[in-house]
């Protein structure tokens, strides 16, 4: 007995037919009756017979029937699993975030997965987090990574990767060194900040609100590299997730402040509609995301 002679037994009895089981096997029917037949010599047991124009299960059929549909439904199954690990994924992906900090954060697994799929092609927008709201509902970006914290029930978020807000400044701050800075006394230093309406903002104004202070934006603007630029010179300090300046602060080009309720948790999110099916490009992409932050996408 062999995977072959069940699967010609299991489609002819389905069919009742053999020319409609050849048909469906793509082979001729010569070899559907041989395999039968040689199945049933090896056992001295007739499996189908004719009765009028119709093929029908004997007794012994009947008893096999059920473990050959079994087989049949499995070697299907490993077929698909086959197919699915051979097939290339290809289109696009378009990519909202409203922070930098994508760029330090997921590279490397961005950079494998496209490795393991050069025929798609990835789109990266940076938007305020509003703005991404209304995108990802449109149906205009496909899926968003960012440390926005609160969505519409429409959407659904979940974290990927917990990073620390951190105050930094040029080594010739004066605070640098200082054992803690309270943090009134960073109230009234020069601050190089994001604009309002981003997340970090947000983080502020919780920390302005718990201790009872107003942070000096003396500086506000929209990309990271020109704040960490400014800071370099020494023109103030300024409250950055750390993952986006761990490697200045290893070169020596900024020092990390102990200020007074800082690093901060600071995490990230994928976000994604809730009743939207997510493209097939997009799911491979948000699980090697998922799967390399150790978090489960149920």
């Amino acid at each position: 007995m062999n995977i072959k002679q069940l699967l010609y037994f299991h489609t002819v009895a389905s069919y009742g037919n053999y020319s409609r089981a050849a048909e469906e096997l793509g082979i001729s029917e010569p070899v559907i009756h041989r395999a039968v037949r040689k199945l049933e010599g090896q056992y001295g047991l007739k499996l189908l017979e004719r009765r009028g124009r119709r093929i029908s299960l004997t007794e012994a059929g009947s008893s096999l029937f059920n473990h050959a549909a079994q087989i049949a439904s499995l070697a299907q199954l490993a077929e698909r699993v086959l197919l699915e690990r051979t097939r290339t994924i290809s289109g696009k992906i378009t990519i909202g975030t409203d922070s930098h900090a994508i760029f330090y954060v997921l590279p490397d697994v961005i950079l494998k997965w496209m490795a393991d799929h050069p025929s798609v092609k990835i789109v990266l927008r940076q938007e305020r987090a509003a703005d991404l709201e209304k995108l990802l509902m449109e149906g205009e970006i496909d899926v968003v990574f960012g440390s926005a914290k609160r969505w519409p029930p429409e959407l659904r978020s979940q974290p990927i990767f917990l990073d620390r807000l951190v105050v930094v400044s040029a080594p010739t701050h004066p605070a640098v060194g200082r054992a803690v800075l309270p943090i009134s006394q960073l109230s009234q230093q020069r601050l190089i900040l994001r604009g309002e309406g981003c997340e970090i903002r947000a983080v502020l104004g919780e920390v302005e609100q718990e201790y009872g202070v107003r942070l000096n934006a003396a500086v506000e603007l929209s990309w990271d590299f020109p704040i960490k630029q400014l800071c370099v010179a020494g023109v103030g300090a300024a409250v950055m997730p750390l993952s986006s300046v761990q490697n200045d602060v290893a070169n020596g080009r900024l020092c990390i402040l102990n200020v007074e309720g800082f690093p901060r948790d600071y995490p990230y999110y994928v976000v994604f509609g809730r009743d939207k099916a997510l493209t097939e490009e997009s799911q491979s992409l948000l699980s090697a995301i998922l799967q390399s932050a150790n978090v489960g996408a149920g």
